[in-house]
């Protein structure tokens, strides 16, 4: 999606009485406050397209360009720089000069030590039991987000910024689900942001519950402790309701259902997949891998390949779950490869 300050604004004067132009012309709606596509570079700008265009602008629309493409825009219509208002050089704000530094960080580490592989680079990670690399890059690319985009966005940079300095058990879920959603054809940065600030707030209904009940492992613990332990995503839901976080909604919903199942076998409301965000789901698996191998779910640590290779033979195994829908599944448990001479541990 282009961002604002990838465009700039002109008024439909400054294209004079040209009917071809050598860029392309985009609509900018106010309301929505994104860009549309009205003419390809060197397509006749037809009665038509004049007719729909006058009618846009009356309704309150406005006419931008490509900031990549402001010399041969004003080398073809004959405009200066001092003619386009929005083009005139304005103070960066220090947010926006972050952003650019960071932009041109994330950039030069894709150019100086390659893009990231995530599958192969999860097979490292799992035979070396680190997960710093996948960490890293995950930090460079939130932080290369625009921050105008939204509050949720603008948190992702945030938590990036701040806590992923580390490989720990919390930046391993939140770097690997971001990561992994990739890989099921989710890439918007929005999409991305959601899941993102979902999997650092999704466990803060912890601290509403009994200490015993938090800190045991779910297998441990009686019937009834156990039904006031799934409460904590509704927990966690409410309490950032209570503190008016402008957060997503969607991002609100991947934490209240990130221990959902796709059979409609989770919690907190047993719901099936058509009813589940897929970011939700990503996250569950995500998360349940982990903190399985940690031994979080049944008090018994497990090598990281280990639980996916019992995923990936659907095991019966207590606590273990691999119901995260078709796609989520078969993505995740061919994430290493089991082929190999390795050893399973």
């Amino acid at each position: 999606m282009l961002q604002e300050n990838e465009m700039f604004l002109i008024e439909r004067d400054h294209l004079k009485d040209g009917k071809v132009f050598p860029f392309q012309i985009y609509i900018f709606n106010l309301v929505h406050r994104q860009f549309y596509l009205l003419l390809n570079a060197n397509r006749p700008l037809t009665k038509e397209i004049e007719d729909f265009l006058t009618d846009l602008i009356a309704q309150g629309g406005k006419l931008a360009i490509k900031r990549q493409q402001k010399k041969t825009f004003l080398e073809s219509t004959k405009n200066t720089i001092e003619q386009i208002p929005d083009l005139k050089e304005n103070e960066l704000t220090p947010e926006q000069k972050e952003h650019l530094l960071n932009k041109k960080f994330y950039q030069l580490k894709c150019d100086t030590e390659g893009e990231l592989h995530f599958q192969s680079e999860f097979e490292k990670a799992v035979e070396f039991n680190d997960f710093n690399k996948i960490i890293s890059y995950t930090r460079a690319e939130i932080m290369s987000y625009p921050i105008s985009i939204n509050s949720t966005v603008s948190s992702a940079i945030f938590l990036a910024k701040n806590f992923m300095h580390e490989d720990n058990l919390q930046n391993r879920i939140s770097a690997v689900s971001f990561q992994f959603s990739k890989l099921c054809k989710i890439t918007d940065e929005e999409s991305l942001s959601d899941l993102f600030v979902a999997s650092y707030l999704m466990d803060l209904g912890y601290a509403l519950l009994p200490l015993k009940i938090s800190q045991t492992p779910p297998k441990k613990l009686n019937n009834k402790e156990l039904k006031l332990y799934q409460k904590h995503p509704l927990l966690s839901f409410h309490f950032l309701k209570n503190q008016d976080l402008d957060l997503s909604e969607r991002c609100r919903k991947i934490i209240f259902e990130h221990h959902e199942l796709a059979s409609g076998n989770g919690y907190p409301q047993s719901l099936l997949e058509n009813n589940l965000e897929m970011l939700s789901l990503i996250l569950s698996a995500i998360n349940h891998l982990f903190e399985f191998s940690e031994g979080q779910v049944t008090g018994n640590k497990q090598a990281l390949r280990s639980t996916i290779f019992s995923m990936k033979n659907k095991s019966i195994t207590s606590g273990l779950e691999f119901d995260f829908g078709d796609k989520i599944y078969e993505i995740l448990v061919n994430l290493l490869n089991f082929e190999t001479k390795r050893k399973v541990a």
